[in-house]
């Protein structure tokens, strides 16, 4: 029996293995469509391709559109992200040291732009702003991605709010230090982390957004996924291939350095025994 259990749990974690590669092959090939795609020499999306260049990459940096969209996106994000980062850490804080019988009420209604489709969302802030003359600006779209991505902010900072002693900081407030230099010196250190990864997920939130900025960015104000949404509808450019290589490389490197910031738990060492004469095994 014990034979016969070993290699069912053998064949079953080959299975689960064979698995996984499998979703993960299937997750991956679009992306490695779209970068082969990016080296055609070919004037049409055609893969395998006829031949290799380097032309869209020479096209994207000449075409003044691509990069205008390019430094818009830019443009819009980082105050995306310093606004998204500002009130999802104090949203945060106040929910985590909230002791309000509705803190669960609040909790989800803090998450829902998590939850809502991002076509509502993108209605919902076509009918705000077209009243007050702000579509196709960006303003609109910073207040809109700024909405969507302040959950993860409040997320990552949750995260990090865990591992917090908040006696910590009232024992300062004890001493005499003022509230904001009590969170300044003792609270803040310790979720600087949990910051700064909330903040990386809130721009590239704002960066790769595209359904909100077909409602609201119309002409004037064009990011780079609606140029790429326009190059695929009308007109077929294989320069979209090249934006999109890049944007998954770029997107790769700050979702990556959003992981290296965001909070771990860390395993501490057991404290030594008087028997090992203050060392551990």
């Amino acid at each position: 029996m014990v034979t016969v259990d070993k290699e069912e749990m053998a064949s079953s974690g080959l299975f689960t293995k064979v698995a996984a590669a499998a979703v993960a092959a299937l997750l991956i090939s679009p992306i490695i469509v779209i970068s082969v795609l990016s080296f055609s020499e070919s004037r049409y999306l055609m893969f395998p391709p006829p031949g290799y260049s380097l032309r869209w990459y020479q096209n994207l940096i000449q075409d003044t559109s691509w990069r205008h969209a390019f430094l818009t996106s830019i443009e819009i994000a980082i105050p995306v992200m310093f606004l998204a980062t500002l009130l999802g850490t104090a949203a945060a804080i106040a929910l985590a040291r909230s002791q309000s019988r509705a803190k669960e009420l609040l909790i989800t209604l803090t998450l829902t732009p998590m939850i809502v489709p991002s076509i509502v969302t993108a209605v919902a802030a076509f009918l705000w702003f077209a009243p007050v003359h702000l579509v196709e600006t960006p303003i609109a779209l910073v207040f809109s991605h700024t909405a969507i991505a302040i959950p993860l902010v409040v997320l990552s900072v949750s995260a990090s709010l865990q591992g917090v002693d908040q006696s910590l900081e009232l024992c300062a407030r004890s001493l005499g230090a003022s509230p904001f230099l009590a969170f300044r010196k003792i609270t803040l250190p310790q979720i600087r982390a949990g910051i700064l990864g909330g903040g990386l997920f809130a721009f590239i939130t704002s960066f790769d957004e595209p359904v909100i900025a077909l409602f609201i960015a119309g002409t004037k104000t064009v990011t780079l996924p609606k140029r790429m949404w326009d190059g695929i509808r009308y007109e077929i450019d294989p320069t979209v291939s090249a934006v999109s290589t890049i944007i998954v490389l770029f997107t790769l490197f700050l979702v990556v350095l959003a992981f290296h910031f965001s909070p771990r738990r860390t395993r501490t060492s057991p404290p030594a025994s008087p028997e090992t004469g203050g060392r551990q095994a």
